[in-house]
């Protein structure tokens, strides 16, 4: 082999290996999307010129459990008769950690049926840094959950 096909390939292997150590150093950074589910529930709670609190559990479909603080207002009523809703709810786990997100939706006062979509604001513990979407369905007091999500530490 000649001295320059040996520099040459000295050369190509010297920005291989600076590449990979950047693709290495930022890929964590730019963090991976993960999706989430889980299924809500509330059984208490107060309402008052058209604020609410409710108070239940959320039950994740990997099985962890979390307290769930459901904080919001009811809106205007749209073309079809249901109220809308904003809301910020805090989901907090065993181990401290918490999600809070913030969803914007209907609840239908004839069905009960409620729907809606939301993103993941902040985070605590191991969920520091989420953000994210999801969208919910169900009923008043009982909904289900689906969304992604990124951790960016």
């Amino acid at each position: 082999m000649s001295s320059g096909r040996k520099t040459g390939w000295r050369v190509a292997s010297r920005w291989m290996g600076r590449f990979t150590a950047i693709v290495l150093a930022v890929v964590p950074a730019l963090g991976l999307c993960a999706d989430i589910s889980w299924k809500s529930t509330t059984d208490s709670g107060t309402m008052a010129s058209g604020k609410f609190t409710r108070l239940g559990a959320a039950a994740f479909s990997t099985g962890e459990k979390a307290e769930l603080k459901l904080v919001g207002s009811e809106g205007a009523v749209d073309e079809k008769g249901r109220a809308t809703v904003a809301v910020e709810s805090v989901m907090r786990f065993k181990d401290g950690s918490s999600i809070t997100t913030r969803h914007a939706g209907y609840r239908d006062p004839k069905t009960l049926e409620t729907a809606g979509k939301g993103q993941f604001v902040s985070g605590t513990g191991r969920y520091q840094g989420i953000t994210g979407q999801f969208s919910y369905t169900g009923h008043l007091g009982s909904t289900e959950s689906v969304g992604t999500y990124t951790l960016t530490k």
